[in-house]
């Protein structure tokens, strides 16, 4: 559909939402083919688009603002969360058509470039091309103005690395909230550092996504010492450092953190990965497996006093089929979970205020590989599990699955929802009583296959 097409039928529907027009039309009728159009019937009253107000041509525009990806908790994207960064870059090619179609409308006459400005600069998607994110910076330079209606950006590397640096200037546009860098090595990062020095602890971004990013130790911790109070931080990369003790530049405000990895290898990841209890702030925590189990697998019970009291929810990624088993009782990836669940049932008996995890509200164990071993590690009798309440649960109609019976009543026990996905049919969540589950439930339709990757558009 051509844009004059589109913002006729865009201006029917917000017009009818605002009661100006009636559903029987006084307005024409728009069909989606361009070439079968309904004549104006007698007595039609044929509204000019720019007549209307302020207030409804944003209405009308909104339908085409490039908005940010739909990570935020409020948006139900139907995803898990490792899929984030397969998330981001689609929204990101969406949101630059966006831009295109409403920067074409911005430059039909000083009317629409007025009320377009602020919508069709909130969110700026830059991919790869040197010139487009140079164009982009000497634009800032020469109407600073600009500036302040930029509400996130997303940067793919570019091909000049002195380009991708120059890019880190984002980090102090004046109303600046969400930045995501894809794609950024050392040499992106590096050698900018001493030239915000004196910024530090000034950016007011408050979430900061880094996909398929390398920086060595010192740029990750110099980026993270940019912002006054970051809440969220996305990491997905294929080395990690000492990325434990640059978080903890923002441990009095960090309220996410989701990490996943690119082929990393437990070689590949340092000691002291999970160890931010100063982070008192920290509600959830998002991780593949790998990164918690290089820990767990020497002491499980210190890495979750590495934790903070704080945390509140906790989703593990596994990835291969060798590890489905992390729900069997007794099995060595599965060892850390009953152990959590035990000293966590335990302290409620005995220190009801807890040392360890007292506001532990739900947790998710996903993997996204088909298993065989599913069949097998199903509870094969129904077991007494006390206060199990058969309504709470939800699992597949027709399979009926559900984890083993000890791991169910550990969890009741311990007042923790959970929720497990080993494959489309093999998936059990149940929320306890007087307890929280997650606001996504991605699970209850969810397959892992490339064929049933929604439709962003319809979220953004």
């Amino acid at each position: 559909m051509c844009i004059h097409l589109l913002i006729r039928q865009l201006l029917y529907n917000t017009y009818t939402n605002f009661g100006g027009v009636s559903t029987k039309g006084q307005l024409r009728e728009c069909r989606e083919e361009e070439k079968e159009e309904k004549p104006v019937r007698a007595g039609a009253m044929v509204v000019n688009i720019l007549s209307l107000s302020d207030e409804i041509l944003l209405e009308i525009i909104s339908y085409l603002r490039p908005i940010p990806p739909p990570l935020n908790a409020s948006i139900k994207t139907g995803l898990p969360f490792f899929l984030w960064t397969r998330i981001i870059e689609q929204a990101d090619w969406i949101a630059s058509e966006r831009s295109f179609t409403l920067n074409a409308l911005a430059s039909t006459c000083r009317r629409f470039y007025n009320v377009t400005l602020g919508t069709l600069y909130r969110h700026i998607p830059l991919f790869s091309l040197s010139t487009s994110t140079d164009l982009f910076l000497k634009s800032l330079q020469q109407y600073n103005h600009l500036s302040t209606y930029i509400r996130s950006v997303s940067i793919y590397a570019a091909e000049d690395p002195h380009v991708s640096r120059g890019m880190l200037d984002v980090f102090w546009l004046p109303n600046i909230h969400t930045i995501c860098l894809h794609g950024w090595d050392r040499d992106d990062f590096y050698n900018r550092h001493y030239d915000y020095k004196d910024r530090l602890g000034t950016s007011t971004v408050q979430v900061l996504r880094l996909v398929a990013c390398t920086p060595d130790d010192d740029g990750l911790s110099y980026v993270l010492r940019y912002p006054k109070a970051l809440k969220e931080f996305w990491y997905d990369s294929s080395t990690f450092g000492s990325v434990s003790q640059a978080v903890t530049n923002q441990a009095d405000s960090l309220e996410k953190i989701v990490y996943t990895t690119i082929e990393c290898s437990p070689v590949q990841i340092w000691d002291g990965l999970i160890n931010f209890p100063e982070c008192t702030k920290l509600k959830s925590l998002s991780i593949s497996h790998i990164l918690l189990y290089t820990q767990l697998a020497y002491s499980p019970i210190s890495v979750w006093e590495n934790f903070p009291m704080s945390l509140e929810e906790l989703e593990v990624h596994y990835d291969g089929p060798e590890l489905n088993d992390f729900v069997v009782p007794g099995a060595r990836e599965s060892r850390w979970l009953f152990e959590l669940l035990g000293m966590i049932a335990r302290e409620k008996n005995e220190n009801p205020k807890g040392e360890l995890a007292p506001k532990l509200e739900r947790i998710r164990l996903a993997t996204t590989t088909q298993s065989p071993f599913a069949p097998y590690i199903e509870g094969t009798t129904r077991e007494t599990i006390p206060n199990f309440d058969e309504k709470r649960g939800v699992g597949h109609p027709d399979y009926q699955w559900r984890p083993p019976a000890k791991l169910m009543r550990d969890f009741i026990k311990a007042g923790v929802s959970f929720s497990i996905y080993i494959d489309p049919e093999a998936r059990y969540r149940y929320i306890v009583e007087g307890g929280k589950g997650f606001k996504d439930v991605w699970e209850d339709k969810w397959r892992p296959s490339a064929d049933r990757f929604p439709d962003l558009s319809q979220l953004v």
